[in-house]
């Protein structure tokens, strides 16, 4: 029998959380968008990014880095050192009520 140390990190359960959640909702996002092109349940997961107050910049960057998404350890890897590193914008954006997905007003001709 094998005993696996414990993890040893100065990171918080909740942040530890919240870094495998935002790993998790790529992965699915990337099965439902890349793999099925299912566009009802890419916005279902992007809705609950949403409501979670999760910043899609954290979600975006695992998606479209060029990552293997199928492994959860190195995605919140690079969570981490993405979140550490300084961004030139600072504010992350803000979730709008209604704006996903982006609808264009009809245009009269």
């Amino acid at each position: 029998m094998t005993v696996s140390t414990p993890l040893q990190t100065k990171e918080s359960y909740e942040t530890l959380k919240d870094r495998h959640l935002v790993a998790q909702l790529a992965q699915q996002l990337a099965e439902a968008q890349f793999a099925h092109a299912d566009e009802s349940r890419s916005r279902r997961l992007w809705d609950e990014v949403a409501a979670l107050g999760l910043d899609p910049d954290r979600v975006l960057h695992l998606l479209y880095g060029g990552h293997d998404l199928d492994d959860e350890t190195a995605l919140c890897a690079i969570d981490r050192s993405f979140q550490e590193t300084p961004r030139r914008r600072r504010q992350a954006r803000r979730w709008l009520k209604g704006a996903w997905p982006l609808q264009r007003a009809a245009t009269q001709v």
